[in-house]
């Protein structure tokens, strides 16, 4: 009895040490992502809390946005972050920008390009790119481009 006993509790230490890692991979935290991502060099984006400060986002942590990231130190090319999976409504909306449609059309903007990455602040604040103060200078990046628009 206590063979199978002691058999059974090994069995169950194994079953848990060996499913360990998929379990602490979920476990990462913008700490972990500032080892690489603070003093960089050239090649890896330097990307901190710093960045956040003030951002609509300053309270989420590097994986809420970055969920393809399961392992580190992960792989270079990771999917650009789907800003639609938090921001459903607004997605559906803008499915058309001019004559493109997203996920159609190359040059339909991403979400990016107007918005900014990470210090995305909102529309009333004078600073963000969105703001109708900065929207001719946001919106003439492509469209003050002729040979773009033609």
């Amino acid at each position: 009895m206590r063979k199978k006993f002691l058999f059974s509790i090994l069995s169950i230490l194994a079953l848990m040490l060996a499913s360990a890692p998929s379990i602490l991979a979920q476990d990462y935290t913008g700490d972990d992502c500032a080892d690489c991502h603070t003093d960089t060099d050239a090649e890896t984006p330097e990307v901190g809390t710093a960045h956040l400060l003030g951002s609509v986002h300053e309270d989420l942590d590097c994986l809420d946005c970055h969920a393809a990231i399961d392992d580190l130190p992960h792989d270079e090319d990771l999917p650009l972050v789907s800003c639609g999976d938090c921001h459903e409504d607004e997605a559906d909306t803008y499915k058309v920008h001019g004559r493109g449609v997203v996920g159609e059309s190359e040059f339909v903007p991403a979400c990016s390009d107007c918005h900014g990455t990470h210090a995305i602040l909102s529309s009333l604040d004078r600073d963000a790119m969105t703001n109708p103060l900065n929207l001719p200078a946001t919106c003439g990046t492509c469209h003050e481009d002729q040979d773009f628009l033609s």
